[in-house]
């Protein structure tokens, strides 16, 4: 009879240990279902935002600074750093440099 009552008692040990698991696992399940929850509520915001958005702007507003004007560009040179010569006006009062890709050295710039 002892060595059913061993048996008993492994069997019973067994079985706390199954539940212990199955609870552990059940508490695991939820949290899992918790987050998920707030991932799908995170993209619906998400989405939301995407759609009010605009197409093709950007996603704030931007503003020109007061008196941003392209008369402020003191220095233009080439992305290879090449000075180039004092631009000159054309007919239509745009400043230009024969030939060349210049670009604005925004150092320069106040802003």
């Amino acid at each position: 009879m002892t060595q059913t009552s061993a048996y008993m008692a492994r069997t019973n040990q067994f079985i706390e240990k199954i539940d212990a698991f199955m609870d552990r696992t059940e508490m695991w399940m939820q949290n899992q279902e918790a987050t998920l929850k707030s991932l799908e509520n995170q993209v619906g915001q998400i989405s939301q935002v995407l759609k009010s958005r605009s197409m093709g702007g950007f996603p704030s507003d931007t503003e020109v600074a007061k008196g941003a004007t392209h008369e402020q560009c003191k220095a233009i040179s080439t992305r290879s750093g090449k000075v180039l010569k004092t631009p000159t006006e054309n007919k239509q009062g745009e400043a230009t440099v024969a030939n060349s890709k210049a670009t604005c050295d925004t150092d320069s710039l106040p802003w």
